[in-house]
């Protein structure tokens, strides 16, 4: 019965583990498009800008955050 029941602990690390593999790789995968989003948006012209409707301010403050933000 231990040798089961340290199978079934050592499943449980395992499916936490992939778990936690996962959510840092969807938090890396979000980093990264936020990351060249803004970049992106630092490159538009000023007419670009007023055809998806943000006013230069509004980039500026946008392209200023942080990856994580």
């Amino acid at each position: 019965m231990e040798g089961r029941l340290a199978h079934i602990s050592t499943m449980g690390f395992w499916q936490r583990w992939g778990k936690l593999v996962n959510k840092i790789s969807a938090t890396y995968d979000l980093w990264q498009h936020r990351r060249t989003s803004r970049q992106h948006l630092a490159q538009l012209s000023s007419h670009q800008l007023k055809d998806i409707g943000i006013d230069p301010a509004q980039r500026e403050e946008e392209i200023r955050k942080y990856f994580w933000q």
